[in-house]
């Protein structure tokens, strides 16, 4: 979580609590606390789909987005999987359907080009930002990695 490294540039720039928080350790929002899942069933893969999976665990390790943790009795385990990229490549998928049964659904709604096109007005000017892999420099706060394992 890259975001943590300014965390007092962000604190000039704004006094927005949940900003705040979320750039301090991102404490999930559970309705209630799940039960530990010290346990899950390990995954059958082909021999190209481990060799995949190992290539896509250390490309996430080297630029910081896992790290790697001492089991606990605490934790809760979650399965994962691999889909292909549009752009070619393969991506790594911590499957949280199980964790998300603990959580409030926000309301969320992905727009799209519609949208941008009723905002635009004549001399406006407008920007793309490609956010890949933008949610990995948000941190999570210590005390909930421990749900967010495989």
């Amino acid at each position: 979580g890259r975001l943590a490294l300014f965390e007092n540039e962000w604190r000039e720039i704004t006094s927005n609590p949940k900003v705040l928080h979320a750039v301090s350790g991102y404490k999930i929002p559970f309705i209630s606390t799940p039960p530990a899942r010290p346990f899950l069933r390990e995954p059958s893969l082909s021999p190209i789909e481990s060799e995949n999976c190992d290539n896509e665990i250390k490309r996430l390790y080297a630029m910081g987005a896992i790290v790697t943790s001492d089991p606990s009795e605490d934790q809760f385990l979650s399965s994962f999987f691999l889909i292909k990229k549009s752009s070619r490549g393969i991506r790594f998928i911590l499957n949280l359907r199980d964790l998300n049964t603990y959580l409030f659904p926000p309301h969320f709604k992905m727009e799209d080009w519609r949208t941008v096109v009723r905002l635009m007005l004549p001399n406006y000017v407008m920007a793309t930002i490609d956010l890949e892999d933008a949610y990995f420099s948000v941190p999570i706060h210590p005390s909930h990695s421990k749900f967010l394992r495989f």
